[in-house]
């Protein structure tokens, strides 16, 4: 029993390194709470997703006026997700 409590822990302090050493590699704050944590990278992952669709449908739509000829051949649809 003893030894499932301290391997545990050992995780624990392995997993809590890991995210302080990767948040001080990215310079941002270092914050302990995990729950925090966590909830502040889904929330930079759907800003991040939200700039890259953004990005592809502008791009959709620069390539769609440059291969304008007066139909509709050439042109793709804009990404919506």
């Amino acid at each position: 029993m003893e030894g499932y409590i301290y391997c545990g822990m050992c995780i624990l302090s392995f997993v809590i390194g890991a995210m302080v050493g990767q948040r001080a590699q990215k310079g941002k704050d270092i914050t302990i709470n995990p729950v925090k944590a966590i909830k502040e990278e889904i929330k930079d992952s759907k800003e991040k997703k939200q700039e890259d669709l953004k990005i592809r449908q502008f791009n959709t739509m620069l390539k769609n006026i440059d291969n304008y000829d007066g139909s509709g051949m050439g042109q793709t649809e804009i990404p919506k997700e």
